[in-house]
């Protein structure tokens, strides 16, 4: 037969589960450590060169949208664990830094979609053997009281 085994222990409601604030943590250093690369990798490339490249594509929207859902995910479990009473209700403030956090990146992946989009990318200098070329000097400007009566308007 079936033996059902029941614990005489169970937490308390002012005892957090340490292995949940545990993934919790290294789950948002690595989110906070990624999406600061790919807001970073984004400042420092823009803006984007023609033609696209493969791996700025992938790093700009394809890893920037998932880290929108990981944050996202990130926050509903951190509420999700703080109305168990698993988690202090004091880690609850740090669903701010994932909402700062989607913020970035989210600018990040419209402004490449954008740029990638709309022709808003600048072509990449060539390279030619031609010395640069000088603009036209401006015409000389005379002052109103040389001119003659004619010129006048």
């Amino acid at each position: 037969m079936h033996q059902r085994i029941t614990l005489d222990y169970e937490p308390s409601r002012g005892e957090f589960d340490r292995v949940t604030v545990l993934r919790l943590s290294v789950t948002f250093v690595i989110l906070l450590a990624l999406s600061g690369l790919v807001v970073v990798c984004g400042a420092n490339e823009s803006p984007y060169r023609h033609p696209v490249v493969f791996h700025q594509a992938l790093v700009q929207v394809g890893l920037g949208s998932l880290l929108i859902v990981c944050w996202t995910l990130w926050s509903i479990v951190l509420l999700k664990r703080a109305s168990q009473n698993r988690i202090s209700r004091y880690v609850v403030a740090l669903s701010a830094i994932p909402a700062i956090a989607s913020f970035y990146l989210f600018v990040s992946v419209t402004g490449y979609i954008e740029e990638a989009s709309t022709g808003g990318l600048v072509p990449a200098p060539q390279q030619t053997n031609q010395p640069p070329t000088v603009p036209a000097a401006a015409p000389a400007l005379v002052p109103t009281s040389a001119r003659s009566d004619t010129e006048q308007f």
